[in-house]
C-alpha cells in the first residue's frame, strides 16, 4: 500500500484498503505516504480512513497540497472544516514555498490572534504585507525579538531590517521585561541569543543599528560580549571593530578577547587588537606567538618576531609554542623553536601532557621516554597506523592497557583499516588483564580476520551477550565471525542475534542465523522492537522473505491446473505452479508428474523456480517441513541428491531429508526394473 501511494496509484491503494490492509502497519508507512501526497485522490482516500485511531487523519494531506500549490485539494479539504492545527501547518508550508494564492486562502481562514510565532516569522521572511496585518491584529504582543533572531538566522537582510523596524515601533512590549531581568543583563545573559545570531549573520549595518537603538539589550559585561562575537562570527568577517568602536572598552576588558582570538587562531582579530591596544599585545606576546605558530605558514610567526614580539624565557613556555607548531605541521617554526629551547624535564613533561600524536611522538623522542601516560604514544601510533613510531617503542616492557578509551579506539581503527599484522602486534605486546581481554575480544568481533588473531587460551567460551552480537552485526562478514565463534564453543542466542542483525541492518547476519534455524516466531517481540528503530530496508526484506516462505496458501483449483499442465510448464515463471503447490501443500501432485519424466527432469529447477520474494521451491518446502518430498527415486537415480540439497538449501532444512531411504528406494526401483526384463529364450539345434 505504501509503495502504491508513493506511485500515486490511488486505485491500488483503495483496493488494498478495502481488502483489509492496515495503513497503520509498520509505523504508519502507508498512511504517511498518503499524507505526503497533495493529490485530490489522496485527500479523498484519507477522508475514507478518518475512523482510524490517528489524530487529523483525513486532513493531513492539506499540508502537502499547500506545499505543492494544489488549489483543488486545498479547497476540497477546507470545505470539510479541518482543525485549526492542520490549517496552521498548511499555511506554514505555503509561506515557506512561496505559494502566494494558497497562503492568502489559508490566511483568511484564521483569525490574526490565532497565528503562532512560527507563522509570523515565515510572514516576516516571505510575506511582509501579511506580517504587518497579522501582528497588528494580535490580542497579545508578538515576540519581536524572536522574529529578529529568526531573520538573522536566515541571513535575510531585508527581513532583519523589517524586524528591527518592528522592534523599534513596539519596544514598549518588551522593554518592561528588561527591568525585571536587570541582573541577567549585568552578567551578560540578557538576550544573548539575539546578539549571537546577529553577530553570526555578519551584517555590520544591522549590528550598528542594533547597538545604537537598543543599548539596553547589549550586555554591560563586554568581555563576554566580545568572546561570544568571536565564537560565533563567520570566518570572513572580523566582529570586533564595530563592538570596540561602539563601546570603547579598556585594555583590561579587551584582554579576554585577545586570549580567545588567539585560541581560535583568528589572526585578523589579533592584528586589530594589537594595533588598537599595543601595550596589551606586548603583555600577551606569548599568546600571540602561539597563535602564529599554530598557522600553516611560517610568515605570521616570523613577522611577529620582526615586529618585536619576543620568545618567552622559560623552556616550559617555549614547549607550549613548539606544541602549537608541531600540531599545525609548521616545520620552519618547529625548527626555530627547537633550536631556541632547552629540553628540561619540565619542558618534556609539558609536551607529554598534550593529546596530539605528533606532539607526543616528539616528546618521546626528545625525552627518550616512550611509556609515559599509560603508553599513549603506542596506542596513538596504532590508531594512526604509524609503523615508524610503533617500531621505535622499546620491546623490553609490556604495553599498558590501563586506559580503555585509548585501547578501544586503537583496536577499532586498526581493524577497520584491515591492518591485521599491527593488530597481532598489539595483542602480543599488550599487558592484558581480564577487563582488557574482554575489551579486545569485543573489538575483534568486528571482523573474522581480527577474531582469528585473538588468543582464546585464557578466554573460556560463553553465551554471547546482546552487546557482543551487536558488535558482530556492526562488523563485516558477520556470518564468518559467527561460524568461527561457534567452532570455538561460544553459544549464539538466536533471538538476540536476529535483534542485533536488524538493529544494524546486517543482511548477512540475519541470513546466517535464519539459515541455522533461528525461529522468527520466537524472536517476534524483540524483532518488532528492533524493526521500529531500524531504517534498514534490506534486512527488513530478508525477514519478510523468510516469514513469507512458511505461510500456507491453499488453492482449491490448483490440482486441476497441475493435472492439465505438461511437466515442462510446472516451473515456468515467477509464482509458478510448482511454487503454488509448495505453498498449498500439494507438491506430491507435482512429483507424480515428475516421476513420469524421470531422468529427463532437471532437478536444478527445484532451486531456480522462485516466488516474487525470491524463495525457491526448496526454501518453501523446507519452511513447511516437507523438503523430503523432492526426493523421488525416479529423478535422483544416478544423481547426488545429498550434494544438491547441501548446495541449495540452508542447514536448518537438511535434517528433513532421508537420504538413506532415498537410496533404498532407488535400489528397490532398480530391482523392480530388472524383474520386468524377460530372460532370452535360447533354443537348441
Amino acid at each position: 500500500m505504501a509503495e502504491a501511494a508513493r506511485r500515486n496509484d490511488w486505485v491500488a491503494v483503495e483496493k488494498l484498503y478495502d481488502a483489509g490492509t492496515d495503513p497503520l502497519h509498520r509505523n504508519m508507512a502507508a498512511l504517511r505516504a498518503i499524507f505526503d501526497s497533495g493529490d485530490l485522490a489522496a485527500a479523498q482516500l484519507a477522508e475514507k480512513m478518518k475512523d482510524l485511531p490517528v489524530d487529523f487523519t483525513a486532513d493531513l494531506p492539506l499540508v502537502a497540497a499547500a506545499e505543492e500549490g494544489r488549489r483543488e485539494t486545498v479547497d476540497y479539504i477546507l470545505a470539510r472544516n479541518p482543525p485549526e492545527q492542520i490549517v496552521d501547518l498548511a499555511l506554514l508550508a505555503a509561506l515557506r514555498k512561496d505559494r502566494t494564492e494558497i497562503a492568502d486562502i489559508l490566511y483568511n481562514r484564521m483569525l490574526p490572534a490565532e497565528f503562532g510565532e512560527h507563522i509570523l516569522v515565515e510572514m516576516l521572511l516571505h510575506r511582509p504585507d501579511l506580517y504587518a496585518q497579522a501582528t497588528a491584529g494580535r490580542k497579545t504582543p508578538p515576540d519581536y525579538i524572536l522574529h529578529f533572531v529568526r531573520a538573522c538566522e536566515a541571513k535575510d537582510q531585508a527581513a532583519m531590517s523589517r524586524a528591527l523596524d518592528a522592534m523599534i515601533m513596539h519596544r514598549d512590549t518588551f522593554g518592561p521585561n528588561l527591568k525585571r531581568h536587570a541582573d541577567e543583563f549585568d552578567i551578560g545573559m540578557g538576550h544573548q541569543e539575539a546578539l549571537m545570531i546577529l553577530v553570526q549573520s555578519g551584517h555590520i549595518p544591522a549590528m550598528a543599528r542594533y547597538y545604537d537603538t537598543f543599548p539596553d539589550l547589549c550586555p554591560t559585561n563586554l568581555e563576554m560580549f566580545m568572546v561570544i562575537a568571536l565564537a560565533v562570527s563567520p570566518t570572513d568577517i572580523d566582529p570586533l571593530p564595530p563592538i570596540i568602536e561602539k563601546f570603547k572598552p579598556e585594555a583590561k576588558v579587551a584582554d579576554f578577547a585577545f586570549t580567545y582570538a588567539a585560541q581560535l587562531g583568528n589572526l585578523s582579530s589579533l592584528k586589530y587588537l594589537s594595533k588598537t591596544y599595543p601595550e596589551l599585545a606586548q603583555k600577551n606576546s606569548k599568546v600571540l606567538l602561539g597563535a602564529c605558530a599554530a598557522q600553516k605558514t611560517p610568515e605570521p610567526f616570523f613577522d611577529a618576531l620582526k615586529a618585536g614580539f619576543r620568545l618567552p624565557a622559560k623552556s616550559v613556555e617555549k614547549a607550549e609554542l613548539l606544541a602549537e607548531s608541531l600540531m599545525s605541521g609548521n616545520a620552519a617554526v618547529t625548527a626555530h623553536l627547537e633550536a631556541e629551547m632547552l629540553v628540561t624535564p619540565a619542558a618534556a613533561l609539558r609536551l607529554q601532557a598534550y593529546h596530539d600524536h605528533k606532539v607526543l611522538k616528539r616528546a618521546a623522542e626528545l625525552s627518550g621516554n616512550w611509556h609515559f601516560r599509560d603508553d599513549i604514544v603506542f596506542w596513538n601510533a596504532l590508531t594512526q597506523g604509524d609503523r615508524t613510531v610503533l617500531s621505535a617503542v622499546p620491546q623490553n616492557k609490556k604495553i599498558s592497557t590501563a586506559q580503555p578509551y585509548l585501547v578501544t579506539e586503537a583496536l577499532n581503527s586498526v581493524i577497520k583499516r584491515g591492518d591485521f599484522d599491527l593488530l597481532q602486534m598489539a595483542l602480543d605486546r599488550a599487558d592484558w588483564d581480564a577487563p582488557g581481554r574482554e575489551l579486545a575480544f569485543t573489538a575483534c568481533l568486528a571482523a573474522p580476520e581480527a577474531l582469528a588473531k585473538f588468543d582464546f587460551t585464557s578466554f573460556p567460551p560463553r553465551v554471547l551477550s546482546l552487546e557482543d552480537l551487536r558488535a558482530v552485526a556492526a562488523g563485516g562478514r558477520s556470518d564468518e565471525t559467527l561460524a568461527l565463534l561457534q567452532a570455538r564453543g561460544f553459544g549464539i542466542p538466536a533471538v538476540e542475534g536476529l535483534r542485533a542483525a536488524v538493529e544494524n541492518n546486517s543482511v548477512v547476519m540475519a541470513e546466517h542465523l535464519l539459515a541455522k534455524g533461528a525461529d522468527l516466531a520466537a524472536a517476534a517481540p524483540a524483532l518488532l522492537a528492533a524493526l521500529d528503530k531500524s531504517a534498514g530496508l534490506p534486512v527488513l526484506g530478508v525477514i519478510e522473505k523468510w516469514a513469507a516462505r512458511s505461510c500456507d496458501a491453499p488453492d482449491p483449483g490448483l490440482s486441476a491446473r497441475i493435472a492439465a499442465a505438461s511437466p515442462g510448464d510446472l516451473f515456468k515463471g515467477t509464482d509458478s505452479l510448482a511454487v503454488a503447490a509448495a505453498y498449498a501443500g500439494e507438491f506430491p501432485e507435482i512429483m507424480k508428474k515428475l516421476a513420469v519424466a524421470g531422468s529427463a527432469f532437471d532437478p536444478a529447477l527445484f532451486a531456480s523456480a522462485r516466488d516474487a520474494r525470491g524463495n525457491s521451491v526448496l526454501d518453501i518446502l523446507g519452511a513447511h517441513g516437507r523438503l523430503n518430498e523432492v526426493l523421488a527415486p525416479e529423478i535422483w537415480a544416478g544423481r547426488d541428491a545429498a550434494a544438491f540439497i547441501r548446495d541449495n538449501t540452508p542447514p536448518c532444512y537438511r535434517g528433513q531429508c532421508d537420504f538413506a531411504g532415498l537410496q533404498a528406494s532407488i535400489a528397490q526401483m532398480r530391482l523392480r526394473q530388472r524383474g520386468k526384463i524377460r530372460p532370452a529364450d535360447f533354443k537348441g539345434p
